[in-house]
């Protein structure tokens, strides 16, 4: 996505195409992207943390970096809530020993996800 953006902002500004590398293409890390659920079990987010298995308890991995706005969701009838969503950007070596749990923090409660090596099957790492 980065290498497209650069490429679509190099062309709007009739500017030269910038050298791309692996760690200029990968500066912001992984992106970790909350949005609200449907609407009856939405929460608002406020953090997330990447937790390895089997790390000691109050251990987890921060974001780098965070951004997390306001959004109102709406259901079928009009009826509104005031959530948020966020992305959340953790260093590439937050993911480098699968399986870990990425841990959603809302509001009213966690969410945790594990992710697992056959989870990435579909995509193609290059190192």
């Amino acid at each position: 996505m980065r290498a497209v953006a650069t490429f679509v902002d190099a062309t709007r500004h009739f500017a030269p195409m910038p050298q791309l590398n692996s760690e200029r293409l990968n500066s912001d890390g992984v992106l970790v992207s909350v949005l609200p659920g449907a609407f009856a079990e939405a929460d608002a987010i406020e953090d997330v943390v990447v937790r390895p298995l089997g790390a000691a308890d109050g251990v987890a991995i921060h974001p780098m970096r965070s951004l997390v706005e306001p959004q109102t969701i709406t259901n079928r009838v009009g009826a509104t809530r005031e959530l948020s969503s966020g992305a959340f950007y953790f260093p590439l070596a937050a993911f480098a020993d699968l399986p870990l749990d990425v841990i959603c923090i809302g509001r009213n409660g966690n969410e945790r996800l594990r992710i697992d090596v056959a989870d990435l099957d579909a995509l193609t790492f290059q190192r």
